[in-house]
């Protein structure tokens, strides 16, 4: 077998000894993400605006290119086109800069529609077609619908930590994935 036949295998081999290889940079980058995770988690408030901030400045930036992109077109068709998406991009921006708090309570309830209307379409799917998976889609519909209505119920407060935990949710399970690969690396590489 070589890698022209399989380069998709060939890929993969090279990962997994990559792995093997820097198992230690890995497992520092899942500890790393581990303690970031929990700092978030623990500080949700901080990271919920730290958070919406950053979204603004990358929003801003989609304006300013937008406004490049209107004075580089070579044909006027598509200029005001771009003129308004970034005013709108700017807007946009500037709004989750300026006002974090009400920028994050504005998603956090758009966090909380989109859980609701995700957990009753599982929910009626499941208990209307006969799915294999049936009774786990229903639990699945049935906690995120409970999950965006205690978002929602829990309005505007929640506005303000819902983000940064989701956040540092998301950076622990990271870094709990790359710290059980690494250490998953260790052991074969030490066979």
């Amino acid at each position: 077998m070589n890698s022209e036949q399989f380069p998709k295998v060939h890929r993969a081999v090279e990962r997994i000894q990559d792995l093997v290889e820097h198992w230690g940079w890995y497992l520092l980058l899942g500890l790393g993400l581990i303690t970031a995770g929990l700092l978030a988690i623990f500080y949700s408030v901080s990271s919920t605006l730290i958070s919406v901030k950053v979204l603004g400045l990358f929003v801003a930036m989609g304006a300013a290119l937008e406004g490049i992109q209107a004075f580089k077109m070579k044909k006027w068709s598509g200029f005001f086109l771009h003129v308004a998406l970034g005013l709108i991009y700017g807007v946009v921006g500037l709004l989750l800069i300026t006002r974090p708090i009400a920028s994050a309570e504005t998603l956090t309830l758009l966090l909380g529609v989109a859980l609701l209307l995700s957990g009753s379409f599982k929910s009626i799917y499941a208990l209307t077609h006969m799915h294999p998976l049936g009774a786990w889609l229903l639990l699945n519909g049935l906690i995120t619908l409970t999950l965006g209505g205690m978002i929602i119920a829990q309005l505007p407060q929640s506005g303000l930590w819902v983000i940064g935990t989701l956040v540092g949710v998301d950076m622990l399970l990271r870094g709990i994935t790359w710290t059980t690969l690494a250490l998953k690396a260790k052991s074969v590489g030490s066979k």
